[in-house]
């Protein structure tokens, strides 16, 4: 897995739409192959990552119907829905404070 600093996101994107940026790189953190650095000097925030989310997120719902006799794709489906939402809630939050990508 690769890690980004805000910084160089923001630096990487100058001309991409911050929309299209946050769509794109939800789908990089969701399938692990990135997570990104949020800390400033005065600050240390947490990273954007899937562990992170994972663990932030309650999935508990999600799991019981699975073993309770769900179909497993349609959890699948729910699962990378929900967490889905938050990195891309969380990579929004990321954009706007480091001014990625041009609105």
């Amino acid at each position: 897995m690769q890690t980004i600093h805000a910084t160089e996101a923001a630096d990487a994107a100058q001309n991409i739409n911050r929309s299209d940026w946050i769509v794109g790189e939800t789908e990089l953190v969701l399938t692990n192959q990135v997570q990104y650095d949020r800390s400033t000097p005065n600050n240390k925030e947490a990273f954007i990552s899937l562990d992170n989310v994972l663990c932030d997120i309650d999935t508990t719902s999600i799991v019981k119907r699975w073993l309770l006799g769900s179909e497993c794709c349609d959890e699948r489906d729910a699962l990378n829905t929900i967490v889905g939402a938050e990195i891309m809630r969380l990579l929004k939050l990321m954009a706007d404070d480091f001014e990625i990508g041009v609105n």
